[in-house]
């Protein structure tokens, strides 16, 4: 009650109320990282939090529970200072309506303000009208850093809209050469905005896709990006999705043209184990594809697959012959 009643008093002195919160914390700077941090009484809380986001440069409240309302509270609070370079609200409960408001805030912030929205309840049509802004405006909205090279949101839960977000990012970042994003449901909207954002990437090398529910509409997108030439990926993981024969072959045609990986195995393996992964024909296609990379692979292990064909099969024996003390089983 104490605390509620200061804030309430408080929140009328303006920034000096702001940064004496900050000062009582014994926060030092103008960044406060409060993910997964907050507690007590949530009406208090909440207030605090927009008392704090209007004297802050950097904030992120991201897996606290907040809904869609406190989220949109704290960007009402520092849109008229229009000095944050960092907003984190992941897993905040926004949806369509809520990114709209966002969207605007970004769009006309003087200083870019960069974003983590990831796992919330985006839309595929939201989450592409926010990347269309973070793109135009080199605003980032994963909460991908500037200066990473690498970033790993494997089993995070994602969601297609989230795919879309990430993939406005890579059309940013400078830097970045790896990002994986297995056992996430990408599937095909976000499969395909990551294949547009790979056509003017010039630094990701590594890209694994792996069980993320892709479809052959996904794969196709792919599969154009790493046409187009101008990608300079070299190394992908996409098996376990849902590609049929056909976008698989397609895929392997062009990787083998580009010299690109498509299995996750890498070039310089001397062993490989997909025992008893449920591999479909489409996976065993792209792992036949990448045995033309691999000269140091000694012995490959496919047993328990029963859901491969008698061609695939046969492909991958024509793909071994004649490497000496090689170990196919299968």
């Amino acid at each position: 009650m104490w605390w509620a009643n200061t804030v309430a008093i408080g929140s009328g002195m303006g920034e000096a109320f702001g940064r004496g919160l900050l000062r009582a914390a014994g926060v030092e700077g103008d960044s406060l990282d409060l993910s997964r941090k907050l507690g007590g009484d949530r009406p208090t809380v909440v207030r605090v939090l927009v008392e704090l986001s209007a004297v802050l440069t950097s904030i992120d409240v991201g897996f606290n529970d907040l809904d869609e309302e406190t989220a949109l509270s704290i960007v009402r609070a520092v849109r008229p200072r229009d000095k944050l370079t960092f907003l984190g609200l992941r897993s905040c409960g926004i949806g369509a309506s809520g990114a709209k408001e966002i969207a605007e805030f970004i769009q006309f912030s003087a200083v870019p303000t960069d974003c983590n929205l990831l796992h919330n309840n985006l839309d595929v049509e939201s989450a592409t009208m926010l990347a269309k802004i973070g793109t135009e405006k080199g605003i980032m909205l994963s909460g991908i850093k500037r200066h990473q090279t690498e970033a790993d949101f494997s089993y995070h839960g994602l969601q297609s809209a989230d795919g879309i977000l990430i993939a406005s990012d890579l059309r940013v970042s400078a830097v970045l050469k790896t990002i994986v994003l297995s056992g996430n449901s990408i599937r095909d909207e976000g499969a395909i905005a990551l294949g547009e954002s790979l056509k003017t990437n010039k630094s990701l090398e590594g890209l694994e896709l792996r069980s993320c529910d892709i479809g052959p509409e996904g794969a196709k997108g792919l599969a154009d990006a790493l046409a187009s030439g101008s990608a300079v990926l070299t190394d992908c993981s996409l098996i376990k999705n849902t590609f049929d024969v056909e976008s698989a072959k397609t895929l392997a045609k062009i990787a083998a043209e580009k010299r690109i990986m498509l299995s996750g195995m890498k070039r310089d393996q001397k062993e490989a184990s997909f025992f008893n992964q449920g591999l479909e024909p489409a996976d065993a296609i792209l792992i036949t594809s990448d045995m033309q990379f691999m000269a140091v692979l000694t012995r490959l292990d496919v047993r328990g697959n029963f859901r491969m064909g008698d061609d695939e099969k046969q492909a991958l024996r024509t793909a071994t012959n004649g490497r000496q003390d090689f170990v196919l089983q299968m």
